[in-house]
């Protein structure tokens, strides 16, 4: 099984292909499953790696306070491990925070910077939808049910006329042998609710960043004006933000197409 040992982590990671490195960030609650339509065409092309975050998978959850800049610094320590000098990085939600910590902090160490469906720092809405999904993983509701119940903020609403498609979706996350407890999923949320990076931003114009958001249908989880937020440089750095039809927070799975636009 490949792990490497991360500072105080146990940190679990798959990787295929060969060429420049591309590192895939998972979001909140996720693990790298959620990568599974991407990597095999990705692979094609880039060394990719993807891994779980702490609290995630097969990587350790200690029950103890998260941060963003200390899941960025675990991308670090797994970089060093993995003896990968700089990378293109990918960060999908959640994970397109950490990518801006980690691009931050190690600006030399970031080719491309790819963030989707992201933000810079929480606004009143996503505090509001974050707060709700860790009341409803705190309640005694089932764990098929708090799927069912998420799922509205990641999907469109065409998704669910293919009833069928919709319900492998949820019984896949339903039966992950991996699946999030609930600890590990609360301290990821914790971290969210209290990242804001401040006006740090402008140093985002070593890396060529780009954002994808879901214009035609609002993504319901991160909305559309968020993305302008992610990159207060954005127009001005040398970084695109990129829209995309008929998307929200989940495309990866609702499409299943590679994701990077």
């Amino acid at each position: 099984m490949p792990t490497a040992e991360t500072g105080e982590l146990v940190t679990y990671y798959e990787e295929s292909g060969a060429g420049e490195p591309l590192i895939l960030i998972c979001g909140l609650s996720a693990d790298l499953q959620v990568w599974r339509f991407q990597v095999p065409e990705l692979s094609k092309r880039y060394r990719v790696i993807c891994y779980d975050n702490r609290g995630a998978g097969r990587t350790d959850a200690p029950d103890e306070p998260y941060s963003i800049p200390g899941m960025a610094a675990d991308l670090a320590a797994l970089m060093e491990r993995l003896e990968i000098d700089s990378a293109h990085v990918l960060g999908w939600s959640m994970g397109g925070a950490i990518a801006q910590a980690f691009a931050l902090e190690h600006p030399a160490r970031v080719r491309k910077l790819l963030l989707l469906s992201t933000w810079a720092r929480p606004d009143a809405y996503f505090r509001l939808a974050i707060r709700n999904w860790m009341n409803i993983r705190r309640s005694n509701m089932p764990f098929e049910q708090v799927i069912r119940f998420v799922s509205r903020w990641q999907f469109t609403p065409a998704f669910y006329e293919n009833e069928e498609r919709y319900e492998a979706v949820v019984q896949l996350m339903a039966n992950n042998p991996y699946a999030q407890t609930q600890h590990g999923f609360l301290r990821q949320a914790d971290a969210l609710l209290a990242h804001d990076p401040g006006g740090r931003g402008e140093r985002h114009s070593r890396a060529d960043a780009r954002a994808g958001r879901g214009a035609r249908q609002p993504d319901a989880a991160v909305p559309f004006g968020a993305a302008r937020r992610a990159d207060p440089g954005c127009d001005t750095q040398g970084s695109r933000l990129c829209t995309f039809r008929d998307r929200r927070n989940s495309r990866r799975v609702q499409r299943g197409d590679p994701g990077v636009p």
